[in-house]
C-alpha cells in the first residue's frame, strides 16, 4: 500500500511551499489519492479536500471583498464562482507543479483527461486544507494569496459572467429562443464519472461539452455554443 510522500519528496514540497510542516504523517500522506488506496483504509485526502474547498472559498471571498470595493454581492459571486471553479484549480496545481507529490499509481497527471483533472484540483484542496490544519488560517492564505494572485489581478475590472447565463442574454437580445440541455451519457466510474451534454440553440446549432458534473459539462457546452453563435451572427 502506498505509504504516500518520502522524505526527500517531503523536504522538497516544503521548499516548494516556503513552509515547514509540523505534523509530518498529515502531509506524508494528505496526497495519497484514495483511489490507491484499499477502502477500509482512512484517508487524510478527501477530509482535507472538504476543509480546503471552505477555506478557499472564504480567503477568495475576503480577497475579492478588497480588490473590488464597487462590486455588489451579485458581481462578487460571479468573481468567486470562476476563481475556486475546477479549471482555476487545476491550472493552479500545474503552475505549483503539485503533481510531482500526488500519489495516484500509474496515472499521468497531463491535466488532459477528467480523472486528471479531478486528481489535481481536489489535491489543491487537500493540501490546503493540510496547510489550514498545521499551521492555521495564516498558513492556508500565504498559499492561495500566491497561488491566485495572478488570477484575480487578471479577472478584470467587469466581472465574468457565466457562460449559461451569457449564452442566455445573447439569445433573448437577438430574439431567440432559450438554449435547452441534453445529457447525452454519464462514462467512468461512480467516483469519478464523465458528463457529457449538448447545448442546443437556434436553427439547428448545438455544442456539446464534457465535464466531471453535470453543471460543469453545461457550462463548457453553453461556452462552446455562444462562441459557434457568434461567429455565425456577429458579436
Amino acid at each position: 500500500m502506498d505509504q504516500g510522500l518520502t522524505q526527500s519528496e517531503r523536504k522538497e514540497l516544503e521548499k516548494d511551499l516556503g513552509y515547514k510542516f509540523k505534523n509530518v504523517p498529515l502531509i506524508t500522506t494528505v496526497l495519497v489519492h484514495p483511489s490507491v488506496l484499499k477502502k477500509s483504509t482512512y484517508s487524510n485526502f478527501e477530509r482535507c479536500e472538504f476543509l480546503g474547498d471552505r477555506v478557499l472559498s472564504l480567503t477568495i471571498a475576503e480577497l475579492l471583498y478588497k480588490a473590488f470595493p464597487t462590486d455588489s454581492e451579485g458581481d462578487l459571486a460571479h468573481r468567486l464562482a470562476e476563481l475556486v471553479k475546477r479549471l482555476t484549480l487545476v491550472n493552479v496545481a500545474q503552475a505549483f507543479g503539485l503533481g510531482r507529490y500526488i500519489h495516484c499509481g500509474n496515472q499521468v497527471l497531463d491535466a488532459t483527461t477528467p480523472f486528471s483533472r479531478t486528481i489535481l484540483a481536489d489535491s489543491c484542496e487537500a493540501l490546503i486544507g493540510a496547510l489550514f490544519l498545521d499551521g492555521g488560517l495564516e498558513a492556508a492564505q500565504n498559499f492561495i494569496k500566491k497561488q491566485w494572485k495572478e488570477h484575480i489581478a487578471s479577472s478584470g475590472e467587469a466581472p465574468p459572467k457565466d457562460p449559461k447565463s451569457a449564452l442566455q442574454e445573447w439569445l433573448q437580445g437577438r430574439g431567440f429562443s432559450l438554449p435547452e440541455y441534453k445529457v447525452l451519457t454519464i462514462e467512468g466510474s461512480d467516483h469519478i464519472p464523465e458528463f457529457r451534454v449538448e447545448a442546443i440553440g437556434p436553427k439547428e446549432t448545438s455544442a456539446i461539452g464534457k465535464g466531471l458534473s453535470k453543471r460543469e459539462a453545461e457550462r463548457i457546452a453553453a461556452e462552446k455554443l455562444l462562441e459557434t453563435l457568434k461567429e455565425a451572427h456577429g458579436k
